[in-house]
């Protein structure tokens, strides 16, 4: 079928002298759009076949700079507020003059502009004060929500017949009401925690099992209220201006005759009154779905960012909302995206600057080595107690990654390194980095950016030490980020006579290479975050000639690569070492693979180490113990009639990944531990036992309920009558029980075992004759 062509004529009410430039969208009965042209000299004009057109919809508006993300549809012709013509016989006929588009409408195709301004800023505690720092270089989004209209027609009737109740409830009551519970979280940051140090990520980390135990979410943070209105009361209701009690009682109206058309035009035509309470509305989340981003913005040194934001004329201010990126080892990641029901600012105060307040950890807010020679790199240990040597490879299969001792790490991880003086980043001009990333997953790698420092001090005239901190990055050279100086040049201020390094201020700081702060990984959910981790060392050496930074390549740069081959900690003697082959030609088992990364040629690019990460804290508790199936009363008394009676004891000590010992001992009266009530290395051979181990002196571990359950006789508990009274000299046949549960995580950062993992549990009850 041939083409026809469609010449429509459309004017503008009242011959305006000067219009925007304007175009003409043509869509077909399913709302795809079919075509789009500016409109020339009043005219519409298009080619298609006549089949194509049955039932097509045209519109008349602003001529679209940019293209949407996901199209031009017919949503895009609502919020650009274009006029749709009364098409009659037009394209039928293919010649037609259409109405003029009303000045209503075209006097609303003007913009103004609305200054979309804020400072993002990252609480820090210091001493007893709370100083909200500036967020430098983060990756602000600035968004618009859909209008409220079109949220509203969104809603199926039944869940606008509840926003209507709960609406005429709120407004007849001073505001806010006391906010509904919030919804069920995995897993979400606790709002009050300014430091991110491993115990206290930890802590939140118990908190959130503890609250499944209890059957209650982890999140315990309140919604955003919004600005308390200035209003009177009388009567009991809430009274703003005779508007809003017309309001009211409209909407009760529409509400009692279930008239839905009325309360979606009500709800429309006086959002002033109503959208402030949206935030008390959980259920209403799943309307805010469509958020149209107007623009990517980044923060100055002060945190500061600021955007132009044109608006129609006709509109409101926009109601914008914000989501926030923060670059974690040079990889961007999420680090603030509330809810849009909760947070978006209605109708935004243009010009006003909006404060975001950051609260995840890893966000930073805007604070002599002996050298050897030579092109070498020694990589030594984690902390002071873990030598390279004694962290297991590839040929130990699942066990990969923990230590001899089957110890996992967790908190902050610091490789010790020594670098050779042909490194030096001064004189040779070479840097290294370290970066990490979870292994079996197609995660990129990410830098370790937190700042290293070393210690220094300087001499006085007088003779003072001040002592100071030099810092070894992270650090930009030309275009390469995340670079940390080797053996730098000592430092020294032109007043002072002498200086020299102070490792012993903090041997601990000054020992590190860089910092894996593992407790922080998957936004600091240790469940999530779990797993192995490959690290990776690499060199990179500057040319300030040609202001270039390339990564060395350890095989053509002759760099000898070493670990240690002795235990850590490291005494006198100094320890052996052996020389890691970086060669491409030979070869080599796995327990020389797995310390390198090769290019395609198979030269080394980088030393690598596997990480066995756990920062699950464990979990201790104890049952009341049951006789013949019934827990004893609340005050602890159990009351038998037969020595031969049942008595259960069961207790919960566990870990996510079974990293954790324990200690179950159960004291009778002043007697001292029950034996047959116990748990411990007294009943297992010496042997501390493990929360995995399936049998420890009658206690079985059943998997199901993740219990260890071990079944007694109350003539078990009472030695079958053979405790003594000593002030009466009479059998007893009674007793009561203490019982305690110590639960030890297993893992360590190098330098000590995290013992803040650590959980205990105790309880207490007695036996007695009915």
């Amino acid at each position: 079928m041939s083409a026809k062509k469609y010449t429509l004529k459309i004017g503008f009410e009242g011959n305006p002298k000067e219009l925007p430039d304007v175009s003409s969208y043509v869509f077909d009965r399913t709302g795809k759009l079919l075509f789009t042209s500016p409109i020339k000299e009043g005219t519409i004009s298009f080619e298609a076949d006549s089949e194509q057109v049955t039932d097509a919809r045209v519109f008349v508006g602003l001529t679209l700079a940019e293209k949407p993300s996901a199209g031009i549809t017919l949503a895009t012709m609502k919020k650009i507020k274009a006029y749709e013509p009364v098409l009659g016989n037009a394209l039928v006929d293919g010649n037609a003059e259409l109405l003029p588009v009303p000045r209503d409408i075209y006097n609303c195709w003007g913009y103004n502009i609305c200054r979309v301004r804020g400072k993002v800023v990252r609480p820090v505690q210091h001493g007893d004060v709370v100083q909200y720092m500036p967020v430098r270089n983060a990756k602000v989004h600035i968004c618009e929500v859909d209008k409220i209209p079109i949220i509203i027609r969104r809603i199926p009737r039944d869940i606008l017949i509840k926003l209507t109740e709960r609406l005429i409830e709120y407004i007849r009551k001073p505001f806010p009401p006391p906010p509904p519970p919030e919804e069920f979280e995995e897993f979400e940051y606790d709002i009050r925690v300014i430091d991110s140090t491993p115990e206290r990520i930890a802590e939140m980390n118990s908190n959130l099992i503890n609250r499944f135990d209890n059957g209650l979410a982890m999140k315990d943070i309140k919604p955003v209220q919004p600005e308390k209105a200035s209003l009177s009361s009388h009567t009991g209701m809430v009274i703003e201006d005779a508007r809003l009690s017309s309001f009211v009682t409209n909407l009760e109206q529409a509400y009692s005759v279930k008239n839905y058309d009325r309360i979606e035009t009500l709800l429309d035509t006086n959002q002033r009154y109503w959208k402030k309470y949206i935030v008390l509305l959980p259920w209403l989340d799943l309307f805010f779905y469509d958020l149209d981003e107007l623009g990517v913005v980044y923060t100055d040194a002060y945190g500061r960012f600021d955007l132009p934001v044109p608006y129609y004329s006709c509109d409101d201010h926009p109601d914008i909302y914000f989501w926030v990126e923060y670059s974690i080892g040079g990889t961007w990641e999420t680090v603030y995206k509330p809810r849009a029901r909760t947070t978006t600012i209605w109708n935004y105060p243009c010009g006003n600057e909006t404060r975001i307040v950051i609260r995840d950890p890893r966000v930073p807010g805007n604070g002599t080595p002996v050298t050897p020679a030579g092109k070498s790199v020694a990589v030594m240990s984690i902390g002071h107690m873990v030598s390279i040597s004694e962290i297991q490879g590839s040929a130990s299969g699942p066990n990969q990654g923990l230590t001899t001792n089957g110890e996992p790490f967790g908190g902050n991880i610091e490789p010790v390194v020594s670098f050779g003086s042909g490194l030096n980043s001064d004189s040779a001009h070479f840097y290294y980095r370290w970066s990490y990333r979870r292994m079996d997953t197609t995660d990129s790698w990410k830098a370790m950016d937190r700042d290293t420092y070393r210690h220094y001090a300087e001499i006085m005239p007088d003779g003072r030490q001040i002592f100071k901190a030099y810092h070894l990055g992270p650090k930009v050279i030309e275009t390469e980020t995340n670079l940390f100086e080797i053996n730098p040049v000592l430092p020294r201020s032109p007043i002072a006579t002498t200086s020299f390094w102070t490792p012993l201020i903090n041997s601990r700081e000054n020992a590190a290479s860089s910092f894996f702060q593992t407790h922080l990984l998957k936004g600091g959910n240790a469940a999530a975050a779990a797993g192995k981790y490959e690290l990776k060392l690499e060199l990179f050496k500057h040319d300030p000639s040609s202001r270039t930074v390339t990564r060395v390549n350890f095989t053509d740069e002759n760099v000898i690569l070493q670990i240690p081959t002795v235990p850590a900690p490291f005494t006198v003697p100094a320890p052996a070492t052996r020389v890691i082959p970086v060669d491409n030609t030979s070869i080599h088992p796995s327990s020389i693979e797995d310390y390198l990364i090769r290019d395609a040629s198979r030269k080394v690019i980088a030393f690598r180490l596997v990480l066995r990460v756990d920062n699950n804290p464990c979990v201790a508790g104890i049952d009341q113990p049951t006789l013949n199936g019934h827990p004893a009363e609340p005050c602890g008394i159990m009351e038998y009639t037969s020595r031969n009676d049942n008595v259960t004891m069961s207790f919960n000590a566990s870990h996510r990944n079974g990293f954790a010992t324990y200690n179950f001992s159960t004291v009778r009266g002043s007697t001292g531990s029950y034996y047959a009530a116990t748990a411990n290395a007294w009943t297992n051979s010496g042997v501390v036992p493990s929360v995995v181990d399936p049998n420890v002196n009658g206690f079985v571990l059943n998997t199901v309920i993740d219990r260890h359950v071990k079944q007694l006789h109350v003539s078990d508990l009472l030695l079958n009558n053979h405790i003594v009274d000593p002030a009466t000299g009479e059998r007893c046949d009674k007793a009561a029980f203490s019982s305690a549960l110590f639960v030890y995580a297993k893992a360590i950062d190098g330098y000590s075992r995290l013992d803040y993992l650590d959980r205990f549990a105790h309880i207490g009850f007695a036996v007695v004759p009915k």
